[in-house]
């Protein structure tokens, strides 16, 4: 568990025990009641992708850019609700990209038996 951008009442949750791999984290908006002080999501899950260095911030923006072009496109995609920037451990800086969770990413499903359509609109497709 761990608290980033704490705000008042509210923060933002990375659940590590949900996490899709190193530097791509399930989290939720969680709040704090003032009155009873219990814990509650404020959101369903979303997911937040952290950028260590510069190449990996380059590939963010053309990922978030991808998703912006194909909704623009009224393709059925996540949503994206931007990329941030904080400084961890005193003087390193990381780019978060946070969007909505789609389910089980692409790359980890099992596509045996699908007959897939590689040569049409190929450039749609986030690597």
């Amino acid at each position: 568990m761990s608290t980033a951008g704490t705000s008042g009442n509210c923060w933002l949750y990375l659940d590590y025990g949900v996490s899709i791999t190193e530097r791509v984290f399930t989290a939720y908006l969680t709040r704090v009641n003032p009155d009873t002080h219990e814990i509650s999501h404020f959101t369903s899950p979303l997911v937040i992708k952290m950028a260590v260095s510069e190449d990996e911030k380059g590939l963010l923006n053309k990922e978030e850019a991808k998703y912006r072009g194909l909704r623009s496109k009224d393709a059925n995609v996540v949503e994206t609700y931007g990329l941030f920037s904080s400084t961890v451990r005193a003087h390193e800086r990381r780019t978060f990209l946070l969007m909505e969770y789609g389910g089980v990413p692409l790359h980890d499903r099992n596509t045996s038996g699908v007959r897939l359509h590689g040569h049409v609109k190929q450039d749609w497709f986030v690597a």
